[in-house]
């Protein structure tokens, strides 16, 4: 049994769906809410691509999913506990990624923290706003990857048994 096996049994359900679209949804307005935060006179310029927020968003809710499903599991409790906080904090990231110039401030902030100098803060900034487009792609398939990670780990401790997934003894 593999890891498609595993999400296909998964994600079989509608009410399953359901609640990936509406957490999907849910991390697309939270990357909006980020890119607002710091917006000059209320107005906010994105210059990723929409899609790549569609993306982030769904792959986060996807992997949210997962690793909430895994809690039931004793195995992976531990790891899926982790791994929840880490798809809130993709889409989080990913928000100030796409935010422009909007969210210079909390970057150099954050940034001024770890003891850089201002000519390195200005210089990983440029880098940020010259590849947004490829820091999205990174957080998308690193939320894509790990998932894969996670049902595969999934596929190595359980069954289907009679269309639901079930702890193998």
């Amino acid at each position: 049994m593999g890891a498609a096996q595993i999400f296909r049994s998964l994600f079989g359900s509608k009410a399953v769906i359901a609640a990936t679209a509406l957490i999907a949804i849910a991390y697309f307005y939270l990357i909006e809410y980020v890119i607002s935060l710091n917006a000059p006179g209320g107005y906010t310029f994105v210059t990723v691509p929409p899609i790549l927020l569609y993306l982030l968003s769904l792959s986060a809710a996807v992997f949210l999913v997962i690793s909430a499903f895994s809690l039931r599991f004793a195995i992976l409790r531990v790891q899926s506990e982790v791994e929840l906080a880490v798809s809130a904090l993709s889409t989080i990231v990913g928000g100030i990624i796409a935010g422009c110039s909007c969210s210079v401030p909390i970057l150099a902030s954050i940034l001024y923290i770890f003891a850089l100098n201002a000519a390195t803060v200005s210089g990983l900034l440029a880098f940020i706003g010259n590849y947004q487009v490829e820091l999205f792609g990174a957080l998308i398939l690193f939320n894509v990857a790990i998932s894969y990670h996670h049902l595969d780990k999934l596929s190595q401790t359980c069954v289907i048994r009679k269309g639901r997934i079930q702890e193998r003894k």
